[in-house]
């Protein structure tokens, strides 16, 4: 699912953002469904930024989990966005995340 806000002045283009999927993984005693949603791809249009559009769709999105029960919802921030999740009430996990880069065939 995704939720995005307009430019005012040009209402083809984005000005903001956030993009969300639903994964299945398994139930726990916080989480028994095991449904848990993942937000990626927040972004605002530097010209645009300091006015509540990231605020509004990463808000729109978290408010299409409640309505399908999801009670479990995981990011990756940014330093620079951190104060906005936290204020949305997101928390810092004591697993942080880990890549590993497989060699392409390219």
């Amino acid at each position: 699912m995704s939720f995005v806000v307009a430019q005012p002045d040009a209402p083809n283009r984005l000005a903001a953002c956030a993009v969300g999927t639903v994964e299945t993984r398994l139930g726990g005693p916080g989480n028994p469904s095991g449904m848990t949603g993942y937000i990626f791809n927040v972004a605002t249009d530097p010209a645009h930024r300091r006015r509540g559009y990231s605020r509004s769709c990463t808000t729109a999105l978290l408010d299409w989990y409640r309505a399908r029960g999801i009670v479990t919802v995981d990011l990756r921030a940014t330093p620079e966005a951190e104060w906005l999740y936290r204020s949305l009430g997101f928390v810092r996990t004591p697993d942080p995340a880990m890549r590993l880069q497989l060699p392409g065939t390219a």
